[in-house]
């Protein structure tokens, strides 16, 4: 074989096995970079389906204080209305024994 022929060849074959082992660097990266870009994936779909769960359960417990809050408030409503009329009442009676209390003063003074 001619030496010229055969040093092109072994140009050639040494560039070839010189781009396959780049060529096979960086398929070793880029597999670790999936690997990676993979597993964060997961973890951020584990994380949302944890952060999902936290919103629902905070959403309840809103709802649930919100319920409480307006049952409190329509009880205190309904105590202060209740007690406002039972002041208003108890203001009348005493209103008429004071005006018992006059009356018969009235009376006994007309008699003197």
């Amino acid at each position: 074989m001619d030496p010229e022929l055969r040093k092109h060849f072994t140009t050639r074959i040494s560039q070839l096995n010189s781009e396959l082992q780049h060529s096979n660097g960086k398929l070793i990266f880029l597999v670790s970079q999936c690997s990676t870009l993979s597993k964060q994936l997961y973890q951020a779909v584990a994380l949302k389906t944890n952060l999902s769960h936290e919103l629902e359960t905070a959403r309840e417990s809103i709802h649930q204080l919100q319920d409480q809050m307006t049952t409190l408030s329509s009880g205190y409503e309904g105590q202060l209305s209740a007690m406002s009329d039972h002041l208003c009442e108890l203001r009348d009676k005493l209103a008429k024994t004071e005006e018992g209390f006059e009356n018969p003063k009235k009376g006994r003074r007309k008699m003197k």
